[in-house]
This record gives structure tokens, C-alpha cells and sequence, in this order.
């Protein structure tokens, strides 16, 4: 159970701040243990941060298999993720654009856990595609990075230039429309 609640508050911590801003010593505290105990379940913060990743992309990973069933869920959850409310919340939102950057500067195992995330999501959104398996493929492909850079944009001008990071984010809702994201039937 520690050792649960320890992971859960460290992949919330990592996805509103990065992981370079939160130190071993916040998320103990965080989690209501002491930072000595941190040792007991853990050999370092690079173990905490790659199961951290794991735990964050759960959630996301299932939802994605949920909504890819459904053309109204499909389009929904396209909304929702290309919103302010999502933009302004990335402690709570999708791990796929608030932990991609620190994805990148983390241990390999971490990567892995990433990559096995984002892996689970572009399947299931190729399973809702048309086309050969390659193009499925490539057009999941296509609609997860769009997002995930529309919203990345968005955050990255929000406190700047409000109007344009609503901008960016209508301009990726209107790209991924519904038509090129649904199975034809």
C-alpha cells in the first residue's frame, strides 16, 4: 500500500511539475511518509520515476481502448483532451503531453514505460481506422501526435497569448474532426 500511494503521488507530482522539480523529499511528504523510508521501496528516483510513468499511462491506456469503440466517445475525448480545461491541468489530464518532455531526459526504463504507453494508444486508435494495417497505423499515429503537439503548443503560450493558445487548440479540434478520426462504416 505505501508503496502504491508513493508511486501515485509521484506520477501526479512529475506530471503537473516535471520530474526535475519535485524532489524525494515532497513526495514523501506528500504521500504522509518520511523520506528514510523512501529507500525501503525504492533503490533510486530513476526506479521511482519509471514506475511513476507506468502508473500515470494505466488509466490513459484503458481509457483509450474504451473510447476507440465509440464514434461520439472518440470525438468527445478528442475534444476534451484539445481543451483548456486539459491544457490548464496537466497533473490531472492525459501523461501523453505532461510527461513527454521529461520523457525524453529520463533513464532508459522510463523511456520504455513512455513508449509502451503511447504504443497502447496508437493501437487503439488504428483499431478504429480504415485501410491497410500500415495505414491504420499512420493515421493513429498521425492524430495522437497532433494532439499531443497541439497541446503542448497551447501550454507552451497559454500564460502569454491566451487567444493564441485557444487558437491552436480550435485549429487541432478542426484538423482531427470526427471524419478523419472514425471508422467508416
Amino acid at each position: 500500500m505505501n508503496r502504491r500511494q508513493i508511486i501515485a503521488t509521484a506520477a501526479q507530482s512529475f506530471q503537473e511539475r516535471g520530474v526535475d522539480a519535485v524532489c524525494l523529499n515532497e513526495i514523501m511528504k506528500m504521500a504522509g511518509f518520511t523520506h528514510g523510508g523512501f529507500y525501503n521501496h525504492f533503490a533510486s528516483k530513476d526506479d521511482l520515476v519509471a514506475e511513476a510513468f507506468a502508473q500515470a499511462f494505466a488509466p490513459a491506456v484503458k481509457d483509450a481502448a474504451e473510447i476507440s469503440k465509440c464514434d461520439k466517445d472518440f470525438t468527445r475525448a478528442i475534444e476534451g483532451y484539445l481543451s483548456t480545461e486539459h491544457r490548464d491541468d496537466p497533473a490531472h489530464g492525459c501523461p501523453t503531453a505532461s510527461l513527454l518532455c521529461d520523457a525524453v531526459r529520463q533513464n532508459k526504463a522510463a523511456r520504455k514505460a513512455y513508449a509502451t504507453g503511447i504504443e497502447s494508444i496508437i493501437e487503439s486508435f488504428a483499431g478504429r481506422m480504415t485501410g491497410s494495417k500500415k495505414e491504420k497505423r499512420q493515421a493513429a499515429i498521425n492524430i495522437l501526435a497532433s494532439m499531443i503537439g497541439a497541446v503542448l503548443l497551447s501550454r507552451g503560450v497559454g500564460d502569454a497569448d491566451e487567444k493564441l493558445s485557444r487558437e491552436i487548440l480550435a485549429a487541432a479540434r478542426s484538423k482531427i474532426c470526427i471524419k478523419k478520426a472514425a471508422k467508416k462504416t
